[in-house]
């Protein structure tokens, strides 16, 4: 007889696995197996929808069933009812939100299921080590080969540098508090735990400037938070800041920036709002949308709208659209233009949609300010502060909220399954209390992370 738990899990990992690791596999090792990126990522896509629809009727979870169904229902009016886009392009948009839908059910059945529980957490957690050394062993290649860039993306490839650096920093800030030692100093536990210190490098192979603040995080959160936690963020911000002051021209040295560039005020302003020139930006734009002038394909990155601008054209962007801002022009405007057909919407607006697309972008598009609420909603859900279940859950949740925050201005890492599996996994650990039967101590735990 066919053990379910056992046959889901080792599903859920292979699956897991080959889509965070297509992409070096087919960039690097297997050149011609990259034309079959997009089917493999479908499939992947297919597995996961399956496994949350078979784990949201096994956990009878009302809260999971909430999130689904009203998405479903916000969906269904944007992009069939609004829009008049085809099922095609409802089905095809929704893989996009298939980490943020399923996800969550899958690792609930996981945690819950009476052969999961202690045994689920200590594989999951050998799991995130290897992703760690992988990443170091990846971006280290990528970085001799291509130099800084996108593409130093680790295991997913490249355009991915933002993700990984993201989730190298959050797993190896878990893995410290599931290993750190009360009663041992702070610096005590970093010295013995050097190899997750170590490990956070290849975010500085890449040219992901958040990773600064991931890093400032990182230390500051491996402090209790108590009642001295004020007096200690004060005395430690000097010494973190003076690290950073080591840190940074090692950073500029190896992406090949210079100091002057990077920490000046027209810098910030091209890098977030794209300066004196971006009148001149998209009007290029627009003439390689047309086919007035073409680009060759190096040279994408001069036709980028900035981040923050693309937020704050919100409104023009979707002037066109007949869902406006309150329920976005549909699902699918990210996708088409191999298999299944661009919408009009899409293809009028290409300069606007291509390259950098921060989250709040991403789904406001989509699904208008409707959808953006219902995203807020649920990652509300997720962090739950209410539930805390070791030590250093509330430090951990502050964590996510800090990525959850800035990816709204940053980038759309959430799209990818991949990336909602690490994150919701940390979140559900620091969220979810074991039985007295299934209780762990972590000292078992320790022995069990390599």
């Amino acid at each position: 007889m066919i053990d379910r738990y056992k046959l889901y899990f080792r599903t859920f990992l292979i699956t897991f696995w080959v889509a965070q690791c297509f992409g070096f596999v087919s960039e690097e090792l297997l050149p011609p197996i990259n034309a079959l990126r997009s089917p493999v990522l479908f499939l992947c896509d297919m597995v996961i929808l399956l496994l949350g629809i078979v784990t949201l009727r096994i956990n009878r979870n009302k809260g999971d069933n909430r999130v689904v169904g009203s998405f479903a229902v916000i969906a269904v009016v944007s992009t069939l009812l609004v829009n008049r886009e085809g099922f095609l392009m409802l089905f095809n948009g929704m893989r996009d939100f298939i980490g943020l839908l399923f996800i969550l059910p899958i690792l609930r059945y996981f945690f819950t299921c009476r052969k999961g529980g202690e045994s689920y957490v200590r594989s999951f957690d050998r799991q995130l080590m290897v992703y760690l050394w992988l990443q170091a062993v990846c971006v280290t290649w990528q970085f001799i080969k291509y130099g800084a860039g996108d593409n130093v993306g680790g295991t997913m490839g490249e355009g991915a540098s933002g993700v990984v650096s993201t989730c190298i920093y959050f797993v190896s800030f878990y893995l410290m508090t599931k290993r750190w030692d009360a009663n041992k100093s702070y610096f005590h536990n970093l010295w013995n735990n050097f190899i997750l210190v170590f490990l956070l490098y290849p975010s500085f192979l890449n040219e992901t400037k958040i990773s600064f603040i991931f890093l400032l995080c990182y230390f500051l959160l491996l402090m209790k938070l108590d009642r001295t936690a004020v007096r200690k963020f004060v005395v430690a911000i000097p010494a973190l800041f003076a690290i950073l002051a080591i840190l940074f021209p090692i950073y500029l040295d190896v992406t090949d920036q210079d100091a002057d560039r990077v920490l000046s005020e027209e810098f910030f302003d091209d890098y977030l709002f794209g300066g004196e020139d971006l009148d001149r930006m998209v009007e290029v734009a627009l003439l390689v949308q047309d086919g007035t002038i073409e680009i060759d394909a190096s040279d994408v990155w001069s036709v980028d709208i900035p981040r923050f601008t693309k937020i704050l054209w919100l409104p023009q962007t979707l002037e066109d659209s007949k869902g406006g801002m309150i329920f976005g022009a549909g699902l699918g405007q990210f996708k088409g233009g191999q298999s299944v057909e661009m919408s009009r919407f899409a293809k009028d607006n290409q300069w606007a949609l291509l390259g950098s697309r921060p989250w709040s972008f991403f789904v406001i598009v989509q699904l208008g300010l409707l959808g953006f609420i219902w995203y807020i909603a649920t990652a509300v859900r997720i962090l739950n502060y209410k539930r805390l279940s070791y030590a250093f859950a509330k430090n951990i949740k502050i964590y996510l909220t800090v990525i959850l925050f800035l990816i709204l201005f940053y980038n759309e890492s959430l799209r990818t399954f991949q990336f909602c599996t690490i994150l919701f996994y940390i979140a559900f650990f620091a969220s979810f209390k074991f039985s007295d039967e299934d209780k762990m101590r972590s000292t078992d735990l320790s022995a069990n992370l390599i």
